[in-house]
């Protein structure tokens, strides 16, 4: 921790089931505090998937990022949606270990205006940074590409989908709910800072 600089702020983030009342009292006794709460979602895969259409003007389109330029275009982005907490290029490069990973775009005159990744945790399908950039939202964009990204884990034999969603993000929220996701399970995030 001493060589971390001053300047960055750098935080301590951990996670923990709701449930485990004698685990966040601990982490709450050593000075961690509350940054967010987040909903497990999971969405069974052998439900019918809705098929929608893409008004003629976006372009839909798997991206695996080959180039380093591609994963730079992805995290400036990507970067511009969450800039509290942005990906990262390590992180990214995880991701995209993983099996059967993929992500997902749309784009209106070659301009990528939404997206998502998806891959295989396990024996069940994750989707993550799912996104719309401002100009584009309420298009049905978001609503789209999960539809996509769920008919693709299905065609790849997985039976579930999970993700996860900040508890407050109700039109997120509401999103996921409407292409056929549920909450199992609530985890608190607490942070300490290190510097």
């Amino acid at each position: 921790m001493n060589e971390l600089p001053k300047e960055y702020g750098t935080i301590l983030c951990v996670g923990n089931d709701s449930s485990e009342a004698a685990n966040n009292q601990f982490f709450i006794d050593k000075g961690y505090r509350n940054l967010y709460r987040s909903y497990h979602m999971n969405r069974d895969l052998k439900e019918p998937i809705s098929e929608l259409k893409l008004p003629e003007e976006f372009q839909f389109s798997h991206w695996k990022m080959e180039t380093a330029d591609e994963e730079r275009e992805y995290l400036a982005i990507e970067g511009e949606i969450w800039p509290d907490t942005p990906l990262g290029h390590n992180r990214l490069c995880e991701h995209k270990t993983n099996k059967l990973w993929t992500a997902m775009v749309i784009r209106y005159k070659g301009i990528i205006v939404g997206g998502l990744m998806a891959w295989q945790e396990q024996d069940y399908g994750v989707i993550e940074d799912v996104f719309v950039r401002e100009p584009w939202r309420k298009r049905g964009i978001a609503k789209y590409l999960l539809t996509e990204a769920l008919t693709y884990l299905k065609a790849n034999g997985l039976k579930n989908a999970a993700l996860m969603v900040v508890t407050t993000n109700q039109s997120a929220l509401t999103l996921y709910e409407s292409v056929g996701f549920h909450s199992v399970s609530e985890e608190l995030r607490y942070c300490i800072n290190l510097n």
